[in-house]
C-alpha cells in the first residue's frame, strides 16, 4: 500500500513540474499577429505579450510611432512597412517585428496543367492572404465556369483563352487573377 501511494505522489509531483513547465513556455510567447483585411477597412497588428511585459513603444520602418500605448494598433492609418513593438520583461528590453503588406495584387493566384488528353487543363488555385477563402468562381474564357477550388476545363478549340479566378474571403473582400493560356492541340 505504501509503494501505491509513494507511485501516485510521484506521478503528481511530476504531472505538476511538466504542466508548470508548460504553462511558463506559453506564457513567454511574445507576438504580433495581423487581422482584419485591406479591403474590410480594419487591418490591425495585435501584439500578444507575456503578463509580466510592459509596452515600450511601436515604430514602422525605423520611426516610432508617438503616442501608439496600446497592444493593437491600425495598419492602414500608417500603411505597409515593417512594424516593430519594444517591450520590457523585468528591466530587459525586447523588440519584435512585422512585415505588413497591404497589396491586394497576388492575393489569390493559380497554376495551369495540361494534361497528355486533347484539351484537359487542370487549374489549381493558392491562397497568399492572412483571410480563409469562402468561395472561387472561375471562368475559363470558353463558357465553361466552375466553383471548385480545383478544376478541370476542356477546351475544343485551338486558340488562346483569358482564365479569370474570383476569390471571396470571409471579410467579403475579392481578390481577382486572370491569366492568357494558349491550348494547341498535341499530337
Amino acid at each position: 500500500m505504501n509503494n501505491k501511494w509513494s507511485y501516485f505522489v510521484n506521478f503528481k509531483l511530476i504531472f505538476l513540474l511538466v504542466f508548470s513547465m508548460f504553462i511558463n513556455v506559453a506564457k513567454s510567447q511574445n507576438t504580433l499577429q495581423l487581422s482584419g483585411s485591406t479591403c474590410s477597412g480594419n487591418l490591425r497588428l495585435n501584439a500578444y505579450l507575456e503578463s509580466k511585459a510592459t509596452l515600450k513603444s511601436w515604430s514602422k520602418d525605423g520611426v516610432i510611432l508617438i503616442g501608439e500605448k496600446t497592444p493593437s494598433i491600425d495598419c492602414l492609418l500608417y500603411g505597409e512597412g515593417t512594424y516593430s513593438l519594444e517591450y520590457s520583461v523585468e528591466g530587459k528590453s525586447e523588440l519584435i517585428t512585422y512585415e505588413v503588406i497591404e497589396n491586394a495584387q497576388g492575393v489569390v493566384d493559380f497554376n495551369l496543367e495540361p494534361l497528355l488528353a486533347a484539351g484537359v487543363t487542370i487549374v489549381s488555385a493558392t491562397n497568399n492572404s492572412t483571410e480563409n477563402i469562402l468561395t472561387w468562381n472561375w471562368d475559363f474564357g470558353n463558357g465553361e465556369k466552375s466553383t471548385s477550388k480545383e478544376a478541370k476545363v476542356f477546351y475544343k478549340e485551338e486558340s488562346t483563352y483569358l482564365i479569370t479566378l474570383t476569390a471571396t474571403s470571409e471579410s467579403g473582400c475579392v481578390y481577382t487573377a486572370s491569366k492568357l493560356y494558349t491550348w494547341t492541340y498535341k499530337k
